[in-house]
């Protein structure tokens, strides 16, 4: 009996919607395929001996991710009024 060598492997992801069509875009625009761009993405891993690109956030995106999480529970009061808007401005609870 002779064993099947497999040449191929398929490799399943989920993956945003959005983050995937802007991405098959780029690809279609530099002519690859979603396949093409992935056997690439792994070969260069494989060059490189790890991710191909920093995956550690900047001071901006730190600063941001920082200020979204420590907000996160803040209320918020919506000012959709003139009288909401007085009302808070002149709330001593507010100055800072």
């Amino acid at each position: 009996m002779t064993e099947k060598i497999e040449k191929d492997k398929r490799v399943q992801v989920k993956i945003d919607k959005a983050v995937a069509d802007q991405a098959e875009a780029v690809f279609s625009e530099i002519g690859l395929t979603p396949t093409t761009a992935i056997n690439a993405f792994y070969r260069k891993v494989i060059s490189t001996g790890g991710i191909p690109f920093d995956l550690t956030m900047s001071q901006e995106e730190k600063d941001a991710y920082d200020l979204k999480r420590l907000t996160q529970n803040t209320p918020v009061i919506k000012l959709d009024t003139k009288k909401k808007l007085e009302d808070w401005f002149n709330d001593p609870r507010y100055d800072y």
